[in-house]
């Protein structure tokens, strides 16, 4: 991606802040299997400055998958709100 802007210098990067509606994300509920957990929160946080920013990473991974080489492939689909990145 990146080299192609490099070789196309009129070319321009546009970044979607619309966030994605929580229900299309599917959200598990571990609490079963980690009861106790809790999220700490340090005392000596900042205060937010601005939005909110919604990171939503798909993972994907075929194991040794190619019938030649058997190697694997794994993909990685990283979003800031609704932008890849």
């Amino acid at each position: 991606m990146f080299a192609y802007l490099n070789s196309h210098d009129r070319s321009r990067l546009v970044f979607d802040d619309a966030y994605v509606k929580k229900n299309t994300i599917p959200t598990p509920d571990w609490a079963s299997f980690y009861p106790d957990a809790r999220e700490l929160i340090p005392h000596d946080m900042p205060k937010p400055r601005g939005k909110e920013v919604q990171m939503t990473c798909f993972v994907d991974a075929d194991h040794a998958g190619d019938q030649y080489t058997r190697r694997s492939r794994t993909s990685v689909l990283l979003f800031l709100n609704s932008s890849p990145i």
